[in-house]
């Protein structure tokens, strides 16, 4: 476990006691097997170790996380990862914390990027199809991240599919999901299957070209971020961004909000939009977004403005002198007041404040909710120290 908890690093720490030793059941079969796989790869005569065989002891960790062996700095690469299911990646991220210290081998739970010279054929060995993408253009989206318009031959979804595909091989899985938003595919005139059959080749797609576009908009967009951490801002000089009337969709996880109040406008529409949210998006610190819920009752402790303005200048001044981060914004519900914070620490963070304000009278029904994917329908409240999910 790392020194500074990331929201997947808590989540990951929560897991019961079955499910750790059926983790380190997997790893006892592979610590047996692993001079075996060694030689294998390392052989010019191959092996016969049974891959498949040995990984199947993954199974009773979980059926849906995927895996993949490769070179790495120190010999060999194994990459157990929840690919684009991202309720997986705390699970992934367990496996990997739990992992033995094995000469010869590195493991990760997302895979490492590939070198551009290296895409058409990553593309045929993993999805099993020629990239037909000509051309993609990408522009930074008012959510922070970076939508692409795809052209080239075939249908919509053959380009849709090969751009996240281009996006995961070239940046690596953890920034594609962290940075990659909407592909809106556009196909030649004379595409689609019927084009392929009639002999409409594509131009050859440069990995190159795209990859250097890709590091460049990501750059344009941390750009837009605070240029110090929130910890470091002041609350009555920083500038706000107030929203109203919010037409939010109704699967989203506040849907009674009224209005939303932020001091960065990326950060507003991003934690708005509720789709894919990615903390790296909103801060060039290393800072972690998640909200706190307080509900709301007529004529009880914790149904007016002022009171929730109250709160949010306690938990910044609890989180920004703890080094530890400090308030984004803030929302007016009609069943809640939500108060969004920026954290470098969850762990940190979360043990503060719930030993804070353990003795405010709202607080028994206050909870704690995490905004990047895959740890959104995690639940800790806000004054006991375990999670619910």
């Amino acid at each position: 476990m790392t020194n500074t908890q990331t929201p997947y690093d808590y989540v990951a720490q929560m897991f019961d006691q079955d499910m750790r030793d059926r983790i380190v059941a997997f790893w006892k079969t592979f610590v047996q097997h692993a001079d075996e796989i060694d030689g294998m790869f390392s052989r010019a005569d191959g092996g016969t170790a049974d891959i498949v065989q040995i990984m199947q002891a993954l199974e009773p960790v979980s059926k849906d996380l995927m895996w993949e062996f490769g070179p790495s700095d120190r010999g060999h690469l194994l990459c157990v990862t929840a690919e684009f299911r991202d309720e997986l990646r705390p699970q992934a991220r367990l496996v990997m914390r739990m992992a033995p210290d094995l000469p010869r081998w590195r493991f990760v739970d997302a895979r490492p990027p590939d070198p551009p010279e290296m895409l058409e054929q990553v593309h045929q060995n993993r999805f099993r199809g020629p990239i037909t993408v000509e051309k993609i253009e990408a522009t930074i989206a008012v959510d922070g991240r970076i939508d692409q318009v795809a052209y080239g031959a075939g249908s919509r979804d053959d380009l849709l599919s090969q751009t996240l595909n281009i996006s995961t091989i070239l940046l690596g899985e953890e920034q594609e999901r962290d940075w990659i938003g909407l592909v809106d595919p556009v196909p030649n005139k004379g595409g689609g299957l019927l084009g392929l059959f009639r002999g409409n080749k594509s131009a050859p797609f440069d990995g190159n070209a795209w990859l250097d576009m890709m590091q460049t908009r990501i750059k344009q967009a941390q750009g837009l971020m605070p240029d110090v951490p929130y910890s470091k801002l002041d609350m009555d000089t920083r500038p706000y961004t107030v929203a109203s009337e919010l037409n939010l969709r109704p699967d989203h996880r506040r849907n009674d909000l009224i209005t939303f109040t932020a001091s960065n406008e990326t950060y507003l529409q991003a934690a708005l939009r509720g789709g894919l949210f990615s903390s790296r998006c909103h801060s060039r610190f290393g800072e972690w977004f998640m909200y706190l819920r307080v509900p709301t009752v007529p004529d009880g402790p914790f149904d007016t403005l002022t009171e929730r303005a109250w709160l949010e200048e306690r938990l910044h001044e609890l989180l920004s002198e703890n080094g530890r981060g400090g308030v984004v914004a803030a929302g007016h519900g009609s069943e809640s007041e939500y108060i969004d914070i920026a954290v470098t620490d969850v762990g940190a963070a979360v043990a503060l404040i719930q030993a804070d304000i353990v003795d405010v009278p709202f607080a028994s029904g206050a909870t704690l909710h995490f905004l990047d994917t895959g740890v959104e329908d995690y639940v800790l409240p806000a004054t006991a120290n375990h999670i619910v999910h």
